[in-house]
């Protein structure tokens, strides 16, 4: 974390003086700062008493009767939540199978991911258990069923969203993200992920526009209104502050457990707040009024934690409980997360990767970019263009798709 990218950086760039008479960001900071300080010390309480502080709820009850007022405001604080038993572990079991033929079989897969690495393909032997798998007829079946489309409606829900204008979306209707697949074989030591957000979830720091949008209680003084779950200066941006960017709106990242995965089963770690991206910002900002050399980050680039600038945040890092196969995890984009440094289980542990991206004028563009890879069989915009499908056999083709998956595929 050497470089600095001011350049890139819209708050490198804010008027101090203007800042400065909007309200005192040093005492804002430190009366946010002692806020998160507090909810971080109670998530690491709960954690070292082996009480998991990420909110676990139940499919049938998200959906026969929504989210009560107590679990709603949890999971808006918490920015997260596990969702038990989204699929059954039958169904679960067919897609894990019917995926590990579509990877074996005729299309050999990790034969010739190890031959490329092998050749010296940086890109493939970045992360080779991040399969550059898209369209598998499982990875469909998932992202169309009606279940998902269901648990994705009550979600958005949580969203406070204007009914027009900026900052709108039909929290109704999602749109399919495309998305990968993992799996860390037992004993897998193969890279696993430090405490980071990624590139989407300060994507409007990159917009002196949609910083006043997003941030606006904040800037004013108000930080006990501060709302991670407000769309406004979230939905729509001028345009992608860079061509790697995330190309879409997402209210939560995501996946299903492919395979039984919790702690020490080289998986995922959370810092279950909403307002982790939200103390950053105040933290740089402050810094950067006070002439603080700072490391901004780069908009194509997942930002990773600094152990010292950002400890306070890393404190709270927490292993998701125990998942089963067919129970989901999501997180909003502001979490900070983490994948484990390897699996010390004795079995794999497998996901499907899923957002939910609801219906809006920035996915629907998107859409129109992503189809004709889905066509195509090519990796898809926002993901190095490996195009590892093209010639696979089996693979999903437009008539695996449901009248839903159509609609959310943008046909």
């Amino acid at each position: 974390m050497s470089r600095t990218h001011s350049k890139l950086f819209t708050l490198a760039q804010l008027d101090k003086s203007a800042l400065r008479s909007r309200c005192n960001i040093d005492e804002v900071f430190e009366q946010f700062n002692e806020s998160v300080g507090r909810e971080i010390e109670e998530i690491a309480s709960l954690r070292d008493a082996n009480v998991s502080p990420i909110p676990e709820l139940s499919f049938e009850q998200i959906v026969e009767s929504g989210f009560t007022q107590q679990e709603a405001d949890i999971i808006r604080q918490r920015g997260c939540v596990v969702v038990r038993k989204t699929f059954q572990p039958s169904r679960v079991e067919q897609w894990n199978q019917a995926l590990s033929d579509y990877l074996g079989g005729v299309n050999h897969y990790h034969q010739k991911l190890n031959e490329d690495i092998k050749s010296g393909n940086a890109l493939r032997a970045e992360h080779p258990h991040m399969l550059d798998i898209y369209w598998s007829q499982s990875q469909l079946e998932v992202r169309q069923s009606s279940r998902l489309h269901q648990l994705q409606q009550r979600l958005n829900g949580l969203w406070k969203v204007k009914s027009s204008g900026e900052g709108s979306f039909n929290p109704d209707l999602c749109c399919s993200y495309a998305d990968r697949v993992r799996i860390r074989q037992p004993m897998d030591e193969t890279k696993g992920l430090a405490p980071h957000v990624d590139s989407c979830s300060m994507e409007s720091w990159f917009s002196a526009r949609t910083i006043q949008k997003t941030y606006e209680s904040l800037l004013n003084g108000n930080w006990q209104e501060y709302n991670a779950f407000d769309a406004v200066g979230r939905v729509n941006t001028t345009e992608k502050p860079h061509e790697d960017s995330v190309g879409m709106f997402r209210t939560f990242q995501g996946w299903m457990a492919l395979t039984a995965q919790g702690r020490e089963c080289g998986t995922l770690q959370l810092v279950p707040s909403s307002r982790c991206v939200a103390w950053m910002f105040l933290s740089m900002l402050h810094n950067a009024l006070n002439n603080i050399e700072q490391v901004y980050p780069i908009p194509s680039e997942a930002y990773l934690l600094h152990p010292e600038k950002h400890a306070l945040l890393i404190k709270g890092l927490c292993s998701i409980p125990m998942l089963q196969a067919g129970d989901t995890v999501w997180w909003h984009p502001d979490a900070v997360h983490a994948v484990e440094k390897s699996n010390q289980s004795s079995h794999p542990s497998s996901v499907i990767y899923l957002g939910i991206a609801p219906d809006c004028a920035r996915n629907r563009r998107y859409l129109q970019e992503q189809l004709p890879c889905f066509l195509d069989g090519r990796s898809p915009p926002d993901f190095p263009a490996v195009n590892e499908e093209v010639n696979y056999v089996g693979r999903g083709l437009p008539e695996h798709l449901s009248p839903l998956g159509a609609r959310q595929m943008g046909k």
